[in-house]
């Protein structure tokens, strides 16, 4: 749907709707001006730190990225997948691997105080629910006792032999 048009006044009947606590818009895009037409009305999902993600988890780009990563907004609505990435509608948003998935959605869910969409498989999958059901509780815990969440300190070593060896702890 798009800004122009019905948009806003959807939303506006929404925000009047006893009990609704977010309304955000799916955005398919990672051009920030596009999200912007609809910062006025609604959050929206974050697909370029989705593909961020993707680039680590999945295509082995640095692990030190994860300290301050690319992203749309801090107001943005965060995903590691979603019903579009699952299909794979778009490949280069979509993780093949469904352990480093759970892991990319574990650093979502325990890294952010944003709002978190998790993907209602991931929960239920046996590849991935461990992960995912442990970082449901430690945010969970976070958010009910006021905790700051902090993105993971890299530390970066190097073999004898020069090549590079990453380690990623998260305080």
């Amino acid at each position: 749907m798009f800004v122009k048009g019905q948009f806003a006044e959807l939303v506006k009947h929404c925000n009047r709707l006893d009990g609704v606590r977010l309304i955000y818009s799916e955005v398919l895009s990672q051009d920030p001006k596009m999200h912007k037409d609809y910062a006025d009305y609604t959050h929206s999902t974050d697909f370029v730190l989705m593909r961020t993600l993707v680039r680590i988890f999945e295509e082995g780009e640095s692990l030190i990225e994860l300290q301050n990563p690319r992203m749309l907004s801090c107001d943005s609505v965060l995903f590691s997948r979603n019903h579009d990435t699952v299909k794979q509608f778009l490949n280069t948003l979509s993780f093949k691997d469904k352990q480093k998935a759970a892991l990319a959605g574990a650093y979502v869910l325990c890294c952010f105080d944003a709002p978190v969409l998790v993907y209602c498989d991931d929960v239920h999958d046996e590849t991935m629910s461990a992960l995912t059901q442990f970082s449901l509780a430690f945010r969970k815990e976070q958010l009910t006792q006021g905790l700051p969440f902090h993105r993971p300190t890299a530390r970066l070593g190097i073999n004898t032999d020069g090549t590079e060896v990453e380690r990623v702890v998260v305080l």
